[in-house]
């Protein structure tokens, strides 16, 4: 076994070395297209580009248009129609901004969240993958799904979730907008974006208000959101050729949220701020004549969470009453993260990108050791080794911190045999050291320095296939096997994360099916099938899920109807099932814009149409006396925005 697995290295180094990667590509619509482009370029999937029908890999791409039309306000939002997401919040999300749960999830792993290239994580601590989102300076989001931590690191294990912004303007453009809503919504928000000479720019400052909420059987959910946004990107192109930016972005949020228990009736109400400030540079070169690009960051992100819990039920008395206690928690995450990447095509044969990035993550308010690191290098080459295939092989060296370096590997073949079909079938590796959290503990969890880092690898075969000028399909399996896989057990009062023995296998299909019918008329639908060898305390992931998207658009008005169906979430024999509504559910969203002139659009967004009860996440809290009580995370049910943005 131990030759074969060293021959089996010596293959894939003799191959070189690559796997997917990142930039950018032009949407599945663009604005005044009504047909699919064959020569549409993807660029996520192997950071440089290539047309989406040869890009083997499974793409989904969030145009521009869907952002604004959809009146999406952060990631969570835009990615609910993506086949294999399932990003999960608390409620609505008011007060567990730092939870794992909100990072986004593809196949039941995290994804990377990239801003133009930049990692975007603060560790398990600093979710800050589902921040607000100005769609003014959005150009597309790019969603690549299945592993991809020889390119993005060793996070990207579900894959890579790229939303590229918007460089240069021709002109000065403004707009201010103001929406409002049952549940206590308000939003003000201003936006300016141009150019004048080499220098571009985009500023986007915003309000957002949110008070108590109830769910679909009518619970009232005690809330309070206080939050400002500010998103500024200054850029300054030196030549044709090199880019220089600088991109703020901060959200500053006081709340107030609740927890409604349901064996003792008690609803807890806490109080808190969430604050993150970042701060990105980039270097962007690109000579297309010569096939040649580098791309550097440097990213500083500073998170701070206050958390004070109220009234929390601590023992069950013998006469069914029960006692209380008050507890918090505060966090100060500082990150840093340094990168740089560089493709050059050789010949007509071999395009190479080398790279190499260095983060950390520490905790400030920690007592000792309270830092964890990561370094690595990558290599990686696109191989047309013959006429219709392309290898895309990799190889990214991690030295994650306190534990042993590891190679990792992929390999993605490609094969093309017509202009409008591409199968592909890959295999990539990852290697992924455990969090802060999980290492140091946090309020929930005791610490626990004897975690080990989880490996596995991701075997997939896939087909993008373009039907005709109008229809578009992308289907794929995969398996992936984990060894070291993290889940947590029950220690006192508290949990403690733990190294789960043996390998776990989870296995899925996808289906997405895009189709424009007419000129007014089209839709997306994905289906995403799971099921595994291990239920596990974390296995999060609906067994179907199932998306729907109809959208409509003539003259003035564009209109259109979203629909979700979950099944089976989680397991009945995990504890936290009896806090969920449901474990199936159907959601529906629908929105209409009008525009009476050219710089005016009145919109107007419903939300959870049907009035459903239903929740994406179950927990409970561990009494001192040994029980459990589980809690109610309802979503919102049935809520509506009103709004008006004059542009100038």
């Amino acid at each position: 076994m131990k030759n074969l697995r060293n021959l089996r290295y010596a293959v894939m180094m003799s191959v070189l070395v690559g796997s997917y990667a990142i930039s950018g590509a032009t949407g599945a619509f663009a604005e005044e297209l009504k047909s699919f482009n064959l020569d549409e370029m993807i660029v996520t999937a192997t950071a440089t580009p290539v047309d989406k029908v040869k890009t083997a890999a499974s793409v989904y791409v969030i145009t521009s248009k869907e952002i604004e039309d959809k009146q999406y306000q952060n990631l969570y939002e835009a990615l609910q129609s993506v086949p294999g997401m399932n990003s999960r919040l608390y409620g609505n999300g008011v007060g567990y901004e730092l939870s794992g749960y909100s990072v986004p999830s593809l196949r039941d792993k995290y994804a990377v969240v990239l801003i133009d290239g930049v990692n975007q994580s603060m560790d398990s601590k600093a979710r800050n993958s589902l921040l607000d989102i100005n769609p003014k300076d959005i150009d597309r989001i790019e969603v690549l799904k299945g592993s991809a931590s020889v390119l993005y690191g060793s996070n990207a294990i579900g894959g890579v979730i790229n939303v590229i912004t918007k460089r240069a303007d021709t002109r000065s453009q403004s707009a201010v907008k103001y929406s409002v809503g049952n549940f206590g919504y308000r939003s003000y928000n201003v936006n300016n974006r141009g150019s004048e000479g080499n220098t571009y720019w985009s500023v986007n400052l915003e309000r957002r208000e949110a008070g108590d909420y109830k769910d679909g059987s009518g619970v009232t959910h005690p809330t309070d959101k206080k939050n400002n946004i500010a998103n500024v990107k200054f850029g300054y192109k030196v030549n044709d050729k090199l880019d220089f930016i600088v991109k703020y972005d901060s959200s500053h949020q006081d709340m107030k949220w609740s927890e409604l228990y349901k064996k003792s009736g008690v609803v807890a109400n806490h109080d808190g701020e969430f604050n993150i400030d970042n701060l990105t540079i980039i270097s962007d070169f690109v000579d297309k004549d010569n096939g040649e690009g580098n791309n550097f960051y440097v990213f500083k992100g500073n998170m701070k969470a206050v958390r004070n819990y109220h009234h929390n039920p601590d023992t069950e008395l013998p006469d069914g009453s029960y006692t209380f206690k008050d507890s918090g928690e505060t966090y100060k995450i500082k990150a840093f993260r340094i990168a740089d990447r560089y493709y050059k095509q050789l010949n007509d044969e071999h395009r190479i990108l080398i790279g190499a990035e260095h983060y950390d993550y520490k905790d400030v308010y920690l007592e000792g050791k309270n830092k964890i690191k990561e370094n690595s290098a990558f290599l990686q080459d696109e191989w047309n080794f013959a006429k219709n295939f392309k290898l895309t092989s990799g190889v990214r060296y991690v030295i994650p911190g306190d534990f042993a370096g590891k190679y990792i590997t992929s390999f993605n073949l490609g094969y093309n045999p017509l202009n409008n079909l591409g199968l592909y079938v890959a295999r990539n590796e990852y290697y992924v050291q455990p969090s802060m959290g999980q290492v140091f503990g946090t309020y929930l969890y005791n610490p626990n320095p004897d975690l080990k880092p989880t490996s596995g690898n991701t075997l997939e075969f896939g087909m993008n296939y373009q039907i005709d000028d109008t229809s578009f399909i992308n289907a794929n399996i995969y398996r992936r096997e984990e060894d070291n896989s993290i889940s947590w057990i029950k220690e006192g009062t508290k949990r403690k994360y733990v190294n789960v023995d043996g390998t776990a296998q989870s296995n899925g299909f996808e289906l997405a099916y895009e189709k424009q019918f007419d000129d007014n008329w089209k839709t997306k639908l994905g289906y995403f099938r799971t099921w595994s060898n291990k239920s596990g305390k974390q296995s999060f992931l609906p067994k179907d899920i199932v998306s729907v998207n109809i959208d409509y658009s003539k003259g003035k008005t564009d209109a259109g109807l979203f629909a979700l169906g979950k099944y089976h979430l989680y397991g009945k024999s995990q504890l936290y099932y009896d806090s969920l509504p449901t474990d199936s559910f159907w959601v529906c969203n629908a929105y209409v814009n009008y525009k009476p002139e050219k710089n005016i659009k009145i919109f107007a967004k419903i939300n959870n149409l049907f009035d459903k009860d239903y929740s994406n996440v179950g927990n409970w809290f561990d009494l001192n006396d040994g029980s459990i009580d589980a809690i109610n995370y309802s979503d919102e049910g049935r809520n509506f925005m009103l709004g008006v943005e004059y542009s100038f």
